[in-house]
C-alpha cells in the first residue's frame, strides 16, 4: 500500500494536466493497488447537481455511463460518492450486495464483480469538489490501513489539481501584463514625434 501511494506522488509531480493526474492516479490504484476499478468523479453545479467521470481504470464496462449519478440528496444520491461531497468524509461500503444504500447500482456492480468500495473526498479549500472512488473484488477489502492510508492518494490529487489550476493562473496573468506592457509601448510609439516633425 506504501508503495502505491508513493507512486500517486510520483504521479503528482510529473503530470502536465489535471485529466493526466486523474488518470494515472486511478491506474495506479488498479496495476499497483489490485482494486478491480478506480474513477475520478466531480461535482457538477447544475440544476440536476450531476456527478461527472473524468477518468476511469479497470474493469468498467460502461458501469458510470448508466449510473446516471447526483450528488443531490435524494434516492439517487445515496451512494458512496455522493455521500462523500455532502458530507466531505471517507465513505466505505464494505458489502455491497447488502448495503441497502447501493441498492439503485448493486446489479450493475456485480456484474462487473465489485464486492466493496471506498469513496475519497477532493476537497479543495472548504469545498469537495469531487472524489476518488476505488473498488474491490472482495467483501470489506477497506480496513483501518487502507482507511487512514488511500486518504493520501486522494490529496495528491488535489494537491496536482491546485497546482495546475494556480500555475494556469499564473501563465494568463503573465500573458495579460505581456499584453499590456505592448500595448503601452505601441502607445508611447505612437505619440512620439516623427522625426520630420521635430
Amino acid at each position: 500500500m506504501f508503495r502505491t501511494i508513493s507512486l500517486c506522488g510520483h504521479h503528482m509531480i510529473r503530470a502536465e494536466d489535471e485529466q493526466t493526474l486523474a488518470q494515472a492516479i486511478c491506474t495506479v490504484m488498479v496495476k499497483d493497488g489490485g482494486y478491480r476499478m478506480a474513477w475520478v468523479g466531480l461535482a457538477e453545479n447544475d440544476a440536476a447537481r450531476s456527478i461527472r467521470a473524468v477518468a476511469c481504470a479497470g474493469i468498467e464496462i460502461g458501469y458510470l455511463e448508466d449510473l446516471n449519478l447526483t450528488w443531490a440528496d435524494t434516492d439517487c444520491g445515496s451512494g458512496p460518492g455522493a455521500r462523500c461531497i455532502r458530507e466531505q468524509t471517507v465513505q466505505v461500503t464494505r458489502d455491497i450486495t447488502n448495503d441497502a444504500r447501493f441498492m439503485h447500482w448493486r446489479a450493475e456492480a456485480a456484474r462487473r464483480g465489485y464486492a466493496s468500495s471506498i469513496a475519497l473526498p477532493l476537497t479543495i479549500g472548504t469545498q469537495t469538489r469531487g472524489f476518488l472512488g476505488i473498488y474491490s473484488e472482495q467483501r470489506d477489502a477497506f480496513g483501518e490501513d487502507e482507511i487512514s492510508l488511500l486518504p493520501g492518494a486522494a490529496d495528491d490529487l488535489v494537491y496536482g489539481i491546485t497546482a495546475q489550476r494556480d500555475r494556469r493562473e499564473r501563465d494568463a496573468l503573465k500573458e495579460l501584463a505581456h499584453r499590456a506592457e505592448e500595448a503601452e509601448a505601441a502607445t508611447r510609439q505612437e505619440r512620439s514625434p516623427r522625426p520630420h516633425e521635430s
